[in-house]
């Protein structure tokens, strides 16, 4: 499978390569990295690099079309034309749309609520 370099670290690498239409990282030793390729096999045994953030938000309530709507109509944006020409306020909108999915998103990957798990706190 084709990879992407990402980063070395000592006798093994961070590759990036896409898997059914998402892009995942893996960390393999960088002697099974062969002319930009990776054989699926070594990729599957691998170490996932970084954190799953669908995992993380597998249980938090998602916006609905209406909630992303609502947001966008509270920033004065009604039409196509009100969201091209002022891009800032949309992003505002939907950041206020999607607050719950970005707090539950830095709290379940938060480091020292990790260890916290692991010794049972």
């Amino acid at each position: 499978m084709k990879v992407m370099l990402i980063e070395r670290r000592g006798p093994s690498v961070v590759v990036e390569y896409e898997d059914g239409g998402f892009l995942q990282r893996r960390i393999v030793p960088m002697h099974e990295v062969v002319g930009g390729e990776v054989e699926a096999e070594i990729l599957g045994r691998g170490i996932p690099y970084g954190d799953s953030f669908a995992d993380a938000m597998a249980d938090v309530d998602m916006p609905t079309p209406e909630t992303i709507a609502d947001a966008l109509h509270r920033q004065n944006l009604w039409t196509g034309e009100d969201l091209r020409a002022d891009p800032a306020t949309v992003h505002l909108a939907l950041r206020e749309a999607l607050g719950d999915v970005l707090v539950a998103l830095l709290d379940r990957t938060n480091p020292k609520r990790r260890r916290r798990a692991a010794h049972g706190d």
